[in-house]
């Protein structure tokens, strides 16, 4: 939450912010019950739905908060597309990149401003660790996360920074396993008589993945049922 939390300084008081309808929990619950009271303001949409997207950018909207595959539903938004759509309107993109990590997905080759990741979970791999991080290809952005984690004291600590380090050299490998095991897990509930529903993009009869995105090197490592 802490990187969340610093990419949101890129804003300014009054600025509207559109993100998914189905992110995260606790990116909502930042974005719509503390953020929203505080200074900026927050509308959320389908974002597979471009047209509703596009109809929701107003003169004020300065940000679009990606999150692909969202959590927990697992839908895939064309990032190509809505970075598109936020050239036009002059806002920058936040891409929430955690689900699948750089080795399946890099959001700066679909034209992403920013990306943060939940360090807790692939890139670490381990469950010692709480932390996140922000990239950007912006150096203004850079400057600005920066100062603003060193104002608030959103750094991690040196031992959970290397931690994660540690974490990364297994991530290919990890995330190959994980591959595998969630597409076989996915097709084994979807043959359940006792599963009315499965989400997971990598099977054909999944609506999250209609967007058709062609972002992430092969299949998916998560499945909810």
């Amino acid at each position: 939450m802490s990187a969340i939390t610093a990419t949101t300084y890129l804003f300014e008081k009054g600025d509207h912010i559109i993100a998914g309808k189905d992110i995260y929990g606790g990116t909502y619950r930042l974005f719509a019950d503390i953020l929203a009271h505080q200074h900026l303001e927050f509308s959320f949409f389908d974002m597979l739905d471009l047209d509703a997207l596009r109809a929701a950018v107003r003169p004020e909207t300065k940000g679009i908060w990606i999150e692909t595959p969202s959590n927990p539903l697992l839908h895939v938004t064309d990032m190509a597309a809505v970075c598109q759509v936020a050239g036009e309107a002059g806002a920058i993109t936040i891409a929430d990149n955690t689900f699948c990590s750089p080795y399946l997905q890099r959001p700066f080759e679909h034209g992403v401003d920013v990306v943060m990741h939940s360090t807790t979970k692939y890139l670490n791999g381990h469950s010692d660790v709480v932390g996140g991080c922000v990239v950007t290809r912006h150096e203004e952005h850079a400057e600005r996360i920066g100062y603003i984690t060193n104002a608030l004291g959103l750094a991690c600590s040196p031992f959970d920074a290397w931690l994660v380090l540690r974490g990364i050299k297994t991530l290919g490998p990890r995330m190959e396993a994980h591959q595998r095991a969630a597409q076989a897990v996915a097709e084994m509930l979807e043959a359940h008589a006792g599963v009315t529903r499965v989400f997971y993009p990598g099977l054909s009869g999944d609506p999250g993945g209609r967007s058709g995105q062609p972002a992430t090197r092969r299949v998916w490592s998560d499945a909810e049922f």
